[in-house]
């Protein structure tokens, strides 16, 4: 008889079984010889046929290894009868144990590794999932720990997962941690998903039990989901990214305990993605998929950093970052900052970033060295907007002025914030200097670092600079705040456009006037303009305004105020040398102390012929345009046609009747010329889209 058949017999009758493809295998040895009832012959067993396989440990203890296990190469499941902490594989702290357990063959697919506790592995990790193994689960074991999982027991690395295959691993609710090196590490595998685990924590997820690195991913690790997991106390990152990509990294606390309240920082990073890791997802749209990145301990630890500088060509970039808490308790209000920066873009480059989007914006608060900077010529095209931006800093030096969002060494191009020329308890902010297109996102600022420092705490709203780079916002705002505002340049395509640091504070002032009504109405005489007042305090004077084109105004009128007055009091003028076509208004209501307000822009047509009524104008995008002819009769034929500011025709129509109502829906926003043709020619109308 060979030696091949003396083994397996031998197997057969150490498990009292006949049948070679027996499935089921019970471990009721401790010892690591290869005799009746161990583990190591049960693997040896197994490993001989097709599987599925189970392992099933029917002994508490420990199980003291003296040299490897067999690599597992069939679909076999290991796991334990009693409680998880009852069964420990013990590597026995020596270099020539180089894994606890090892599963590289394709057959191993749909293999189980379950409520064991592996530690004291001294030369690699506990359990390595190789290529061209897919599709295992490790679920419910405290590797790297005590039975208790409340102290480490010396373990070189956690869970390894290598190879170019489709892993398809899962990894969830265990316990890793007091690993020299990493707790996970993902190198050149795709579509695994780490779900539910404590990394450098105890069992309880409260106390932190220290490690050398979290999760690790390089070499095209891509496509991997990194999901509602605690990673703490690293003496590194708590998650890396190197040369990976298309990953999800949703839901998880890093750098807290498991409450997400308590600060367990890690000493780097809490989430850094390095030199060419690209079209990460961090963050998302729900709560759930919220990550809490705090407490980082060393001066190099930001919540999340996005760099490369590992050679040339690399670049980190097309990372999306929304909706996570970087330096903010899972309660979103508990300080718990990084020692270096809430954001950080650049080292040597990282650009087309999205960093926020109005209402999934990211808190970034309590962080030593400031909010989010950016730095390097490389770092470009990088889009912040959205986030509530607050209580950063002090910073130190020449940093401490920009402890909002700052722009170094050229880095997004150096965009200049945009001027808040006016700002007033009218509702209205106004600014200019920009370019057509441009992107304003207007904030109330942070009280704790106030005006010297302007950090944008709460999101208000976004407008857009028109064709003469002006923009205006009419919402509403709350008397006696402040506010600031960034600009994200148009760049014409689809990519993430440049963002500005934040713009010098603008108080939101309580101006002696309430201004009830406005209005312009033609007359026989002129234009009759009038308004009313609610109540007055220390009112001077109004000026009347007076612009053919909206944007440049000239003072036609001056009228005195009422000085303080707690009734309505009403106000008019006329303004006899108005011309034609289309003119704007305005008030400028100055008080005795100087301090003054501009009120809504209004407008009036004024025909030659009194026979055409356009309104609103200007009008809001979107809105439906008004157009009355009188005198015409309801079935006398018209014609109307639209011209934009180039000259070109947008809009034609030919009917019966007086009245029209017109779609500006496919308006860009801009100044618009009416003709309008019957049996008399009529004059050309002006209107504009906002």
């Amino acid at each position: 008889m060979n030696l091949l058949k003396k083994l397996l017999l031998f197997a057969g009758i150490l498990f009292k079984t006949t049948n070679l493809y027996s499935t089921a295998f019970s471990v009721t040895s401790l010892s690591d010889a290869l005799i009746a009832g161990t583990l190591r012959t049960a693997i040896t067993t197994a490993n001989g046929s097709a599987g599925p396989h189970t392992i099933t440990f029917n002994i508490t203890g420990t199980v003291l290894l003296t040299s490897s296990l067999p690599s597992i190469v069939q679909n076999i499941s290991i796991t334990n009868a009693a409680a998880l902490g009852t069964v420990i594989i013990d590597a026995g702290n020596t270099g020539l144990i180089p894994q606890h357990f090892q599963f590289n063959a394709a057959a191993c697919a749909g293999s189980v590794v379950e409520k064991l506790v592996l530690n004291n592995g001294g030369m690699g990790a506990a359990i390595h999932l190789q290529s061209p193994a897919v599709s295992i689960t490790v679920q419910n074991c405290r590797i790297g720990t005590n039975a208790a999982g409340t102290a480490a027991v010396r373990q070189i690395s956690g869970i390894q997962i290598s190879g170019a295959a489709n892993g398809n691993h899962t990894i969830s609710n265990n316990l890793i941690a007091g690993t020299v090196s990493e707790a996970l590490l993902i190198s050149n595998s795709i579509n695994n998903t780490i779900i539910n685990n404590y990394m450098g924590l105890d069992a309880t997820g409260t106390n932190a039990i220290p490690m050398g690195r979290g999760i690790i991913m390089n070499n095209s690790a891509n496509y991997n989901l990194i999901d509602k997991n605690v990673i703490s106390a690293s003496g590194n990152a708590g998650i890396e990214l190197n040369r990976s990509s298309h990953n999800t990294i949703t839901g998880n606390y890093i750098g807290t305990d498991k409450t997400g309240l308590l600060p367990r920082g890690n000493a780097w990073d809490a989430i850094g993605l390095v030199d060419g890791s690209n079209y990460n997802m961090i963050g998302g749209t729900t709560v759930a998929k919220r990550n809490v990145c705090c407490a980082g301990t060393s001066g190099i630890a930001s919540g999340i950093a996005i760099k490369s500088g590992g050679g040339a060509g690399l670049t980190s970039s097309f990372n999306t970052v929304i909706n996570n808490y970087c330096g903010v308790g899972a309660d979103g209000t508990t300080a718990m900052g990084n020692a270096n920066f809430g954001i950080y873009i650049g080292y040597d480059n990282g650009s087309q970033n999205i960093i926020g989007k109005p209402g999934l914006g990211n808190v970034v608060a309590f962080n030593l060295s400031g909010a989010i900077i950016l730095e390097n010529s490389g770092t470009q095209n990088n889009s912040i907007r959205g986030n509530s931006i607050y209580c950063n800093g002090p910073g130190s030096g020449a940093a401490a002025a920009n402890i909002g969002i700052s722009l170094r060494s050229s880095s997004n191009a150096s965009v200049v914030a945009p001027t808040i020329n006016a700002a007033s308890n009218s509702g209205n902010i106004y600014g200019s200097g920009l370019a057509s297109g441009d992107t304003v996102d207007i904030y109330y600022t942070d009280a704790c670092r106030g005006c010297t420092y302007p950090n944008g705490k709460t999101y208000i709203a976004t407008v857009f600079a028109n064709g003469s780079g002006n923009w205006s916002y009419t919402g509403g705002i709350t008397v006696g705040s402040t506010v600031t505002a960034t600009v994200t340049k148009f760049n014409g395509a689809t990519i993430a456009g440049n963002t500005s640091e934040f713009s010098p504070c603008s108080p939101i002032i309580t101006l002696p006037v309430s201004l009830i009504s406005f209005k312009a109405l033609n007359s026989q005489q002129g234009v009759m303009l009038t308004w009313e007042t609610a109540d007055e305090k220390n009112n001077d004077y109004f000026l009347l305004e007076k612009s053919t084109d909206g944007i440049h105004f000239e003072t036609i009128g001056k009228i005195d105020g009422n000085g303080t007055s707690i009734s309505l009091s009403n106000y008019s003028y006329i303004d006899q040398s108005a011309g034609t076509g289309l003119i704007y208004y305005r008030l400028k209501q100055v008080d005795f102390d100087g301090v003054f307000e501009y009120s809504s822009v209004i407008s009036v047509n004024i025909h030659s012929t009194q026979t055409v009524v356009l309104f609103p104008s200007p009008i809001n995008s979107g809105n439906n345009l008004q157009l009355k002819i009188n005198g015409l009769g309801e079935e006398e034929e018209v014609s109307i046609e639209i011209i934009n500011a180039l000259g070109q025709l947008v809009y034609t129509h030919t009917g019966k009747g007086s009245m029209y109502s017109l779609s500006t829906s496919e308006f860009s926003k801009g100044f618009y010329s009416i003709i309008i043709k019957s049996n008399n020619y009529l004059p050309t109308e002006k209107f504009i889209v906002y």
